[in-house]
């Protein structure tokens, strides 16, 4: 196939690489027309002149669009002012030309390369949304209408929900919302920004209120790992303040979701009651070291 000869930009926006003549008037087209150079012409009254002595000398051309206006045949819905906020935001998009020939390819670019239609790709886009500022949220609500016809129905709710839905999806994914975790795979991202913070804010409030008894709640509704890891830390601190619910049950509820320092700090408070007796059957002593003598052994008062 003949490259290009001519390069034609309706809309006056492409901008041209160092080995490329810009033409904006037609004396600067007929002055050049019939160089080697290979010519950006701009401006829809200039590319007609073009195409037409082009045709007539077997001239080849192309039309080409900047890249915020191939972003909004990508993404009707995306407005000038929103495509350049997309562009100043992920650079990358304007630099490559193959990142803007899908949909599919510019969702994955936004987020690292993590692949559209993934629980990855769903929880990643879900937090962005929610971190974002106010200008971006409006953006990510339009491609996002785009993107969710891109992928299947367990993650359209991300992509086409409202603003204001956003804060209860994550709940009902990370499993916060006091039922049992309806969502095919475990939140798939580690929490950030202001939704990291929100989330933290319902982890203190629940304990405060209920103690103990949301954690074991948080588990038995399948309650995402990394929540668990956050609200075991704020409830060993609630222990400790809470002496009378403190046991070797509650800290062992909590141990496998604890820092190493937070376990063996709450295990040092533990109130201190001497082992029971050796068992005679050697089979059972590995069990008896982690029932009675390690809590023993460990505690501050021992």
């Amino acid at each position: 196939m003949t490259p290009p000869h001519y390069l034609l930009d309706a809309a006056g926006e492409v901008e041209s690489d160092s080995d490329v003549l810009e033409v904006r008037t037609e004396a600067e087209f007929f002055r050049h027309a019939l160089s080697e150079t290979l010519l950006l012409i701009h401006g829809a009254k200039l590319i007609q002149w073009a195409e037409v002595f082009a045709a007539g000398r077997e001239i080849s051309y192309k039309r080409v669009l900047s890249p915020k206006l191939e972003l909004q045949q990508l993404f009707p819905q995306l407005s000038a002012e929103d495509a350049s906020i997309l562009l100043h935001r992920w650079p990358d998009l304007a630099q490559n030309d193959h990142l803007r020939t899908q949909v599919s390819k510019v969702a994955a670019h936004m987020l690292e390369g993590n692949v559209l239609n993934t629980a990855e790709h769903a929880a990643l886009w879900l937090l962005l949304r929610i971190n974002a500022d106010e200008s971006l949220q409006r953006v990510l609500q339009s491609l996002g209408q785009i993107i969710s016809k891109e992928v299947s129905d367990d993650w359209q709710a991300v992509y086409a929900a409202e603003q204001e839905s956003l804060e209860s999806l994550l709940l009902s994914w990370l499993g916060l919302k006091g039922i049992p975790v309806q969502w095919p795979v475990p939140f798939a991202a580690n929490l950030q920004g202001k939704a990291q913070q929100r989330i933290e804010q319902i982890i203190q409030s629940q304990v405060a209120e209920h103690g103990m008894s949301v954690f074991e709640r948080w588990q038995a509704n399948g309650v995402a790992v990394e929540v668990l890891k956050r609200g075991a830390v704020v409830t060993a601190a609630w222990l400790t303040q809470q002496k009378e619910q403190l046991s070797q049950a509650s800290v062992q509820r909590l141990r496998d979701y604890l820092p190493t320092q937070n376990y063996q700090s709450l295990m040092g408070q533990l109130p201190v009651n001497l082992p029971a007796a050796l068992p005679e059957d050697p089979g059972q002593w590995s069990a008896w070291m982690q029932r009675e003598y390690l809590p023993y052994r460990t505690s501050q008062h021992a």
